[in-house]
C-alpha cells in the first residue's frame, strides 16, 4: 500500500509538471516553455504599457504609464550598431566646474510646431459618471488619433497614452491656483512643454512658476544662461534655482532656495472675485518651521470652503523632483518620492499653513517632434526597465563624453583580451568591459553587457558621476563668457560635491529591483539577464559623493568617486 501510494505522488507530481511545461511555466523547457513565457511577456506588456501605435488607449486600466511601443526595425538596425566605434561630438564649451554640451534637440514653436494637449471636455454636474467617462474617452480617442495623423510615429517623443493619467492632471488643474512647473536644470527646456505654459497661463489665467530643480548638479554658469534664456523666452515669471540636500532621517533641511521659492509664492496673485495678493494666505506660516502638522490640518480642511485658501500645485515630467521640492518645503517628507519615473501616481494635496495647499501631480509627458530617444532615458521620462536597446543610448553619452567614458569608468584593463589597444570602443564593448569590472556575469560565465548598459543609464540619470549639462539654444562664446563673469562667486543653490538626494537614495536600489522584475517579465531580450558572479554591495554605491557639475567628465579627474558603478 506505501509504495501505491508512493507511485501515485509521483506521478501526480509528473503530471503537474508537464502541465506546467505546457503552460509555460517558468520551468519549462522546449517549445511550449518558451511559447508560454512569451505569452506571459506579451499579457505583462498589455498590462504595464502600449505596445502598438495609436489611439487604442481604452484597453489599458489604471494609473501605469503607457507609451508606444519601440520600432523593431529601428531596434535590429541599433543591435547591428552596437558594435561599431564611438566618434566623440565636438562643440561643448569648458566652463568653470564641468563642461556645458551645445543643446541637443528641436525648441519648440522655434524649430517644430507645438502639438496641442488633450483637455478636458465639457461636462456639467448632472452629468452621470458612466457619461461623463465615456465622453472623456471618445474625446481623448479623437485626440490621440489626429496626433498620429497629423505625425509620423518616427518623428513623435514617448509621451503619455493612458487617459488616466490625463485624468488626474485635468483635476490637478481644475483645483489650482498657482503652478509650478518643474524641470531639470540639466536640460530645463527639454522638459518646458509649451503647450501646458500655454493652458495654465493663457486659458486658466493662472499665475506660474518654474523652478530648475537639481541646480546643484550642473556648472553656476550654466544656471546663468538657463535664467537669461527663460526671461527672454517667458518674460515676467520667476525662474528659480532649486536643489533638495540629502537627508538622513525623516527631517529634510530647508536650503536658502526654498525661502526664496516661498517669498515668490507670496507675490503670486489668485482669482478671489478678482486678483488677490497670496500673501495674504501664508498667515500663520513660519519660516523655517519643520513642525507642521499636515494630517490634522488636512482634517480640519474636509469642513472648508476652498476659497478660503490657496492650493499650489507642482507640474512637470516624470522624474523631475516634484515630492522632493515639496519635502523640502514642508521640511520633512510629508510626500514619498523616487528616482523610478511615474512614482506618483494620484495627486497628493498637504497643507503647508491653514491657508495654502500644495499638491503634488502625478508626472506627464507631452507630446513633441524631433525629440533623440537617448534623451528621455537619459532624463527619466521613459523607463529604463523599458528600454529594448540600451546600447545605442551608450553611444549618445559616451559620444559626449570627455575624457572619453571608458577612462572615466576606468575600463581598460576590463576590455576583452581579443580587442586590439588600438581598436575604437563601442557602445558593447564598454558594457562588457563594465560588466566585467562590476561582476555581472550570465551563466556560463560570459558578461552580461544589458545588465551593464541598465546600471550605466541609472548612474546617468541620477547623477552618479555621470552628468550630461546642456546650454541653451544659440549658446556661442560670448554668451558663455558673459554667464561666466556674471555668476555669483557663491550661488545658493551649487555645491561643492554632491550627494544623493533622498528621491535617489532611499528608493533607487528598491525601484532597481523592480524595473529588473518588470524587465524580465516583459520584455524578451536578446541578452537575457541570468544569474553569475553575484551583485557587489549596493549601499556604498549611494552613500559615495559625486563629483558636482560634470568634473567627471569634463574635468579631467581621475578619482574612485568615478568607480561607483559597482
Amino acid at each position: 500500500g506505501r509504495l501505491l501510494w508512493e507511485g501515485a505522488a509521483r506521478h501526480s507530481a509528473i503530471v503537474q509538471r508537464m502541465g506546467k511545461k505546457a503552460k509555460g511555466g517558468k520551468g519549462g523547457k522546449g517549445k511550449g516553455g518558451k511559447a508560454g513565457q512569451a505569452g506571459q511577456a506579451q499579457q505583462s506588456k498589455n498590462d504595464k504599457r502600449q505596445v502598438v501605435p495609436g489611439p487604442t488607449s481604452g484597453k489599458v486600466n489604471g494609473l501605469s504609464t503607457v507609451f508606444a511601443r519601440e520600432d523593431d526595425e529601428v531596434l535590429r538596425t541599433q543591435r547591428l550598431e552596437a558594435e561599431n566605434g564611438i566618434s566623440p561630438t565636438t562643440g561643448s564649451f569648458e566652463v568653470p566646474g564641468g563642461r556645458l554640451l551645445p543643446y541637443p534637440c528641436p525648441v519648440e514653436v522655434d524649430d517644430r510646431p507645438c502639438i496641442d494637449i488633450p483637455k478636458r471636455p465639457n461636462w456639467s454636474g448632472s452629468m452621470g459618471t458612466d457619461a461623463l467617462n465615456a465622453r472623456e474617452q471618445e474625446y481623448f480617442d479623437g485626440w490621440l488619433a489626429s496626433v498620429y495623423r497629423a505625425h509620423s510615429r518616427a518623428e513623435l517623443n514617448f509621451f503619455e497614452h493612458n487617459l488616466e493619467v490625463w485624468r488626474q492632471i485635468w483635476r490637478t488643474f481644475e483645483r489650482a491656483d498657482i503652478v509650478v512647473i518643474v524641470v531639470d536644470a540639466r536640460l530645463p527646456l527639454f522638459h518646458f512643454s509649451q503647450a501646458v505654459y500655454s493652458w495654465v497661463s493663457t486659458e486658466l489665467k493662472l499665475d506660474v512658476i518654474v523652478v530648475l530643480n537639481k541646480a546643484d548638479m550642473v556648472p553656476p554658469a550654466a544656471i546663468q544662461l538657463w535664467l537669461r534664456y527663460f526671461s527672454v523666452r517667458i518674460p515676467k515669471v520667476p525662474v528659480i534655482p532649486f536643489y533638495v540636500p540629502k537627508s538622513g532621517s525623516d527631517r529634510v533641511a530647508q536650503p536658502p532656495c526654498v525661502e526664496l521659492l516661498l517669498e515668490t509664492l507670496k507675490a503670486c496673485h489668485v482669482q478671489r472675485g478678482g486678483r488677490k495678493a497670496a500673501a495674504s494666505f501664508f498667515e500663520g506660516h513660519r519660516s523655517g518651521a519643520v513642525d507642521v502638522k499636515t494630517e490634522e490640518l488636512a482634517a480640519k480642511m474636509k469642513e472648508r470652503d476652498p476659497s478660503e485658501y490657496i492650493t499650489v500645485v507642482l507640474q512637470g515630467d516624470p522624474n523631475m523632483g516634484k515630492s522632493s521640492v515639496i519635502n523640502a518645503i514642508f521640511g520633512k517628507k510629508v510626500v514619498s518620492s523616487s528616482s523610478t519615473p511615474g512614482h506618483t501616481k494620484h495627486f497628493q494635496t498637504h497643507f503647508l499653513c491653514p491657508g495654502v495647499c500644495f499638491c503634488d501631480s502625478p508626472g506627464i509627458v507631452c507630446p513633441k517632434l524631433g525629440i533623440p530617444r537617448p534623451l528621455q532615458v537619459i532624463f527619466g521620462s521613459f523607463r529604463i526597465a523599458q528600454v529594448r536597446e540600451p546600447y545605442h543610448i551608450v553611444r549618445f553619452i559616451a559620444e559626449r563624453c570627455a575624457p572619453p567614458l571608458e577612462e572615466v569608468l576606468k575600463l581598460k584593463s576590463y576590455r576583452d583580451k581579443d580587442d586590439e589597444p588600438t581598436d575604437p570602443w563601442t557602445p558593447l564593448g564598454i558594457c562588457e568591459a563594465m560588466a566585467r569590472k562590476s561582476g555581472f556575469f550570465r551563466r556560463g560565465g560570459r558578461p552580461d553587457p544589458h545588465r551593464a548598459a541598465n546600471r550605466l543609464l541609472r548612474n546617468a540619470l541620477n547623477g552618479f558621476g555621470l552628468v550630461l549639462a546642456f546650454c541653451p539654444p544659440g549658446t556661442d562664446t560670448k554668451a558663455i563668457e558673459a554667464a561666466c563673469r556674471e555668476c555669483p562667486e557663491h550661488p545658493s543653490w551649487s555645491l561643492d560635491q554632491r550627494e544623493a538626494s533622498d528621491d535617489e537614495e532611499a528608493e533607487g536600489h528598491d525601484d532597481e529591483d523592480e524595473d529588473e522584475k518588470i524587465e524580465d517579465e516583459s520584455e524578451e531580450e536578446e541578452e537575457s539577464s541570468g544569474s553569475g558572479g553575484g551583485e557587489p554591495d549596493q549601499a556604498g554605491t549611494a552613500k559615495k559623493k559625486v563629483i558636482n557639475s560634470f568634473a567627471a567628465l569634463g574635468g579631467g579627474s581621475s578619482s574612485e568617486e568615478s568607480d561607483s558603478d559597482s
